[in-house]
């Protein structure tokens, strides 16, 4: 009987010892870590979780057991919440890693555990993703491992320094293309501009030039609206396709509208040379900024119009003009 409860005690004292030992050898796993290289990078390896950084693709797997995710679209949208197993890859530009206590609750609870145990987040954006901002998908994401046990934390602290060293650079790197891509875009968009404005400005002088494009009653219309006066005395010539090479609008008090040569002016008589030409009647006129001594602009008119046509349209023109200038000179 003696050697019976001898064996039980043998028996109790090695389960028991047993027991403990796995504990131990169960709390040492949970405390162990490793860094270790693979072909293209860097891993940090811990019971719970590992980090991985991928060198060639700048991007970096976080693998956990349990952990909380956060993402946001960048445009904008509702917030996406996963807790639970993790296996992603985040964008090393743009990767911020922070490293602090766990916090404790406010009433107090689990003080002592929480004094011990770090809470790991990584802060990743797509925002320097190209891709994932053409396709209007990118997102900011939060990953969140909680109440890693001192020692873990701790040897994780030296990795996240080598990953947020090689994290900021690839960011910089990210910053500059990014950079370099909008003054791209902002380069491509003013040249579509000018081209733009380029392309109307031919239109508009294709405009000028083939002012068939208003009808002539539009195009008279509209330069009579413009000067203030309907002439009593007007003529109007065109060419082979309908469009105004020369227009004549006298008022008998001396206003006057002329275009030529694709040049339009409303002005008055005063001071104006009037010249017979073989086949037209040239006019020099005063522009509203002109002063002794300036040139005179000259249109040519009446082209093709019978000689007595012409010869009638002088006297008017003289007649206009002298007694304009009468009238300025008498002040009335």
């Amino acid at each position: 009987m003696n050697a019976e409860v001898f064996l039980f005690a043998v028996a109790g004292i090695a389960a028991l010892g047993f027991a403990v030992w796995a504990s131990m050898q169960q709390k040492a796993k949970l405390l162990q870590t490793l860094t270790v290289e693979f072909a293209g990078g860097l891993r940090f390896e811990a019971y719970l979780f590992s980090v991985e950084m991928h060198q060639a693709s700048k991007r970096v797997k976080i693998s956990a057991q349990h952990g909380l995710m956060l993402r946001t679209p960048l445009r904008g949208g509702p917030e996406q919440r996963h807790e639970g197993a993790l296996d992603l890859f985040v964008p090393a530009a743009g990767l911020k890693v922070e490293l602090a206590r766990t916090p404790v609750a406010q009433d107090g609870s689990h003080a002592s555990a929480a004094a011990n145990t770090f809470d790991v987040t990584f802060h990743a954006t797509d925002a320097f993703s190209a891709e994932a901002q053409a396709l209007a998908h990118g997102h900011a994401t939060v990953v969140r491992l909680e109440r890693l046990p001192e020692p873990v934390a701790k040897s994780f602290q030296a990795f996240a320094s080598r990953l947020s060293i090689w994290a900021d650079k690839i960011t910089k790197f990210a910053e500059q293309d990014k950079a370099q891509a909008e003054r791209a875009a902002q380069d491509a968009a003013t040249a579509a501009q000018e081209e733009q404005a380029q392309q109307e400005a031919a239109q508009v002088a294709a405009l000028e030039e083939a002012t068939g494009t208003l009808d002539l009653a539009g195009q008279i219309a509209k330069w009579r609206k413009t000067a203030g006066f309907t002439g009593q005395y007007s003529e109007v010539g065109t060419d082979d396709k309908g469009g105004i090479t020369w227009f004549v609008d006298l008022d008998p008090k001396g206003r006057i509208t002329l275009h030529s040569n694709k040049r339009t002016i409303f002005t008055t008589l005063q001071g104006a040379t009037i010249t017979a030409l073989p086949k037209a009647i040239e006019i020099g006129v005063r522009d509203e900024y002109w002063s002794d001594g300036d040139a005179l602009h000259v249109f040519q008119v009446l082209q093709g119009n019978p000689p007595d046509e012409r010869r009638n349209w002088k006297e008017h023109l003289e007649a206009a003009r002298d007694r304009l200038d009468i009238t300025l000179r008498k002040g009335y």
